[in-house]
């Protein structure tokens, strides 16, 4: 999105949805599970991209609150 010209993103860590799967499918290959036996999750990891670099250029000033979010990604 755009907020007072500060490019941001946020969204799903698609790395950590993987890892999500992989436990899952483990549990089939192993025979522990049938896919029917393993109930629909969701990847409640997301992640948050700001482009400081950008901000600053523009006299902005990104809030505090943004950069102390753990495993912002701050460019």
């Amino acid at each position: 999105g755009m907020v007072e010209g500060v490019t941001y993103a946020m969204g799903i860590d698609y790395y950590e949805g993987g890892v999500q799967a992989a436990k899952q499918a483990i549990k089939i290959l192993k025979g522990e599970k049938t896919p029917a036996e393993i109930p629909v999750e969701s990847c409640d990891k997301s992640t948050i991209s700001v482009n400081k670099t950008f901000a600053e250029a523009e006299g902005l000033t990104v809030p505090e609150e943004i950069l102390s979010i753990e495993g912002a990604e701050i460019i």
